[in-house]
């Protein structure tokens, strides 16, 4: 998760969203896998929908997940027709990913803030993803969003805000970007990749 943010900007990830929606289902811990809402960064949402996924798979009843109620969950919710050791790969990859503190559980403090990340990051990759490169405000409004990620999520949001995101912030305001066009997420598949569209401070912050 500490590469996610860096990840998540790559060209590789931009061209292959299939593939980052299907892994939503994991990343969000959706019960009902296959069927994964889009990603909300609304904190109150993601905590109810926690909340609910942990009650349903919670056998011993300690409010949290461990690897046994993991694999149980993907077992019912849609990859029931994987041989026990495919789900328990499954089980402990997703127990690393989410289980921060390497306790064995996870808690639904870990999953709420696993989850928030991933939809921030999910989120801000469909907003680019849906920039048109060939118009004549694209660079601009890929300035944009990624201003306004940082403000909302990257730590410039609380009080003063926090020094090294404010640095980024004013780093990508006076950057000159190069066209969409001439950048390797938005370049064909094939082609020479070229400069990252925000290869900035920004990435030393873990959202």
């Amino acid at each position: 998760r500490a590469h996610l943010p860096r990840l998540m900007l790559s060209h590789d990830v931009f061209h292959e969203v299939q593939a980052v929606n299907q892994f939503s289902d994991l990343a969000q811990f959706w019960r009902n896998l296959g069927s994964a809402p889009k990603p909300d960064v609304d904190l109150a949402e993601i905590s109810a929908r926690v909340a609910e996924t942990i009650a349903a798979f919670d056998s011993d009843q300690d409010a949290m997940l461990n690897l046994e109620e993991v694999c149980a969950l993907f077992k019912q919710t849609g990859v029931g027709s994987k041989s026990k050791q495919e789900l328990d790969s499954i089980g402990r990859d997703l127990m690393a990913y989410h289980d921060s503190d390497e306790d064995g559980h996870i808690s639904h403090e870990e999953l709420s803030e696993s989850t928030f990340q991933f939809n921030v990051l999910h989120s801000r990759l469909l907003q680019n993803k849906g920039i048109d490169p060939s118009a004549e405000d694209s660079t601009e409004l890929a300035r944009s969003i990624e201003s306004s990620i940082l403000k909302t999520f990257g730590g410039c949001e609380e009080g003063d805000g926090d020094a090294g995101c404010l640095r980024a912030v004013k780093s990508l305001e006076d950057r000159v970007l190069l066209p969409l066009q001439k950048l390797a997420a938005w370049a064909d598949e094939g082609e020479d990749e070229g400069e990252d569209v925000v290869e900035h401070e920004q990435n030393r912050h873990e959202l």
